[in-house]
């Protein structure tokens, strides 16, 4: 269920939060975590490294 809700991300708000979690049937609480999952996923994961050496390369 996290990839639905990680392709909703937008400006963390508790009612934008509230809203994503009303459409998919989650808690507002849940949505923040796996936002917060996703973001140190992103900060954390080799591939994600990789990506950004070869997005300043192109820069």
């Amino acid at each position: 269920m996290s990839r639905p809700l990680t392709c909703l991300r937008v400006p963390a708000n508790a009612h934008i939060y509230d809203e994503i979690a009303r459409q998919t049937g989650v808690s507002g609480e849940h949505v923040r975590r796996i936002e917060q999952h996703a973001l140190e996923t992103l900060r954390t994961s080799a591939q994600a490294s990789a990506a950004r050496s070869f997005l300043a390369a192109q820069a």
